[in-house]
């Protein structure tokens, strides 16, 4: 073979292998690889489709590679704390602290959970610490700002109106020590044309954990009548006496336990009875997006058109609801309930709420309520209400309602505030 065939051959070779590169790179721009991702990646997008479990497997298998992986623990931190595991997310965020010292996200995780677990006096330790070891933090310098207002008294007003009731609503609170809270309130529900209660009450509440407290209730009220009172059944005056214990048998598995004394007095003759009512209640959180409410009880109180104070009955109660996560913004709720009030006259509520979060100060609210009465033309209500809170002192909400009992309707608004120092 000549040296100028051969290098011929070599020519063709260069080209054919120029042209090679030239497709490869070509088929490159057309269809770039996908870049992987990581494990924080994938566990972010776990979390946004409401896959916990999954993202914290993801965790768990980056720890089995690398277990001092500090954002590993403070995601595993996240989302047991989410899930209302606080001893195993409070030990996440521990390892976090130990591997990342200088990072204030673990110190902020751990505070969160005991500010969670209703421990005040450990949860203010914990920010004024983190407070003092990162002053130039604007993270940390927020989150116990919030914790403050949290754990100061707060004064709230509220107004609502329908065309059965008017209601005002005023009251102060305030916690105690460390685990108790402390709220005095002043009701003056009208129902139009009918009468006028006024109630005083005053809530004592003591704090074990994250859904675990008894709460102690003790209400006055006053019934004043528009006119002559000749219906033997009406009201002059009560006391009423509540408790209500929660427990969670799981950190999913939430019961409650309520059972309400109060000894009336009628306005026509003067004679005395006692009203009961036990309530058992169970949440359960079973997946992210989708949690139930479901409760049964009894109710014993006057009958219907009673003749003497003995003449009293026992009802049955029932509550069912469910709740769903529509997206990371939306949430949708739905509650009946029977027998809802000792008064005796409303046989049930049906209730629906959607909730949508604009932004973490402003969401917006539309509910639907209808009111089943035992004696009486049924009502429906619509609402739908701004929720602002534009910082830890001020929780506000303010609507618009429409409402509608037999062939009248009606327009109002409704409002509540709520105040921290």
């Amino acid at each position: 073979m000549s040296l100028k065939t051969k290098g011929n051959m070599l020519s063709c070779g260069a080209i054919l292998a120029c042209l090679s590169i030239y497709a490869s790179a070509s088929d490159t721009d057309a269809a770039p690889p996908q870049k992987e991702k990581t494990y924080a990646e994938k566990a972010d997008q776990e979390i946004q489709d409401f896959h916990w479990n999954a993202a914290l497997q993801i965790y768990r298998d980056e720890l089995a590679r690398n277990e001092k992986n500090a954002d590993a623990w403070r995601g595993i931190g996240r989302i047991l704390r989410w899930k209302g595991h606080l001893a195993e997310s409070q030990q996440a965020y521990e390892k976090a602290a130990a591997l990342e010292p200088d990072d204030s996200n673990a110190a902020l995780g751990i505070a969160n959970t005991y500010r969670l677990n209703h421990d005040f006096n450990q949860a203010a330790a914990s920010y004024a610490a983190a407070q003092q070891r990162w002053p130039k933090d604007e993270e940390v310098q927020q989150a116990a700002y919030d914790f403050a207002r949290e754990s100061n008294p707060r004064i709230y007003a509220k107004y609502e109106r329908d065309l059965a009731f008017r209601t005002e609503t005023y009251g102060a609170g305030t916690p105690l020590l460390s685990r108790e809270d402390i709220q005095l309130e002043h009701v003056k529900d009208e129902s139009l044309g009918a009468y006028v209660r006024k109630d005083e009450k005053a809530t004592y509440t003591h704090y074990f954990g994250l859904n675990n407290f008894l709460e102690l209730r003790y209400r006055r009220s006053k019934y004043s009548y528009f006119a002559p009172v000749t219906d033997f059944s009406a009201i002059d005056w009560f006391n009423e006496y509540r408790a209500r214990y929660t427990y969670p048998i799981t950190p999913e598995q939430v019961g409650t336990v309520t059972y309400t004394y109060r000894p009336s007095r009628l306005k026509t003759t003067q004679q005395s009875y006692n009203s009961t009512k036990l309530e058992l209640e169970l949440h359960s959180q079973w997946t992210p997006r989708f949690a139930t409410v479901a409760g049964a009880g009894g109710l014993r109180d006057l009958n219907d058109n009673p003749t003497t104070t003995h003449d009293l009955r026992t009802t049955s109660l029932v509550k069912a609801g469910v709740e769903y996560q529509l997206t990371q913004r939306a949430q949708a709720s739905a509650t009946y309930i029977t027998n809802p009030d000792l008064d005796n006259s409303i046989h049930s509520k049906s209730l629906f709420l959607l909730n949508y979060q604009w932004r973490d100060d402003l969401s917006s609210l539309l509910r639907y309520r209808y009111d089943d009465y035992k004696n009486g033309i049924n009502q429906r209500i619509y609402s739908l209400a701004l929720r602002y809170t534009p910082n830890a002192h001020i929780w506000s909400e303010i609507g618009i309602l429409t409402a509608s009992r037999g062939g009248r309707s009606g327009v109002y608004p409704e409002a509540t505030l709520i105040y921290k120092f």
